[in-house]
């Protein structure tokens, strides 16, 4: 009688340990792979808003947004920045408000925002920028971030940014373990400068 072949019990677990071992392998690559292409849409996403800025400041004679402009959608908070206005007629898609890092899910009223407006552009008590409101006069613009990923944290911050929250979204003073980055291990985030090119900082 001809005998049958089969795995032993050894060969399986050989196989287990040889499938467990290539995962390990694959998987920060994978990871790696993954994270460079949240990367890339992010990056979009803010150039998209660069775009809308631009063409914002160019039918307003220059003149910066305020921050009192509702989201489309009829919610009435008063902290809703640039992304607001934008969104009505200046960017294609809510979808560039929401950055592949941001977990939080699509929908709702108001729909989440990932990206803030550097507040110290605006005046907090006001619907009018606190500097000239000419765009162009702007100083250093390459140097001077418009655009970053949202936080809300420690009150105590070297630079605002207004989102969907009505707290000022911060950056701290320290940059020491109480804010992580999107990328890289929670080093990095891009941002838009106020020239509208992205970067990573």
């Amino acid at each position: 009688m001809k005998k049958t072949s089969a795995f032993t019990l050894i060969e399986l677990l050989v196989v287990i340990a040889i499938i467990a071992i290539l995962a390990g392998i694959a998987l920060p690559v994978f990871q790696k792979v993954l994270e460079k292409g949240h990367v890339t849409e992010d990056c979009s996403n803010m150039r998209q808003l660069g775009i809308g800025t631009v063409a914002y400041l160019n039918d307003n004679s220059d003149t910066l947004f305020s921050k009192t402009t509702t989201i489309q959608g009829g919610s009435s908070n008063s902290q809703l920045a640039a992304p607001g206005l934008l969104q009505v007629n200046y960017v294609p898609s809510p979808k560039v408000f929401h950055s592949p890092f941001d977990k939080r899910p699509v929908g709702g009223n108001p729909n989440p925002i990932s990206y803030g407006v550097n507040n110290n552009l605006l005046d907090p008590t006001s619907a009018t920028p606190q500097w000239d409101s000419n765009f162009t006069k702007l100083a250093a613009a390459s140097q001077l971030i418009l655009y970053c990923p949202e936080y809300k944290g420690d009150p105590t911050n070297a630079t605002s940014w207004t989102g969907v929250e009505t707290t000022p979204i911060s950056v701290t003073a320290n940059g020491k373990d109480q804010t992580l980055g999107t990328h890289q291990n929670g080093k990095w985030i891009d941002v838009l400068y106020a020239d509208m090119h992205v970067g990573s900082i």
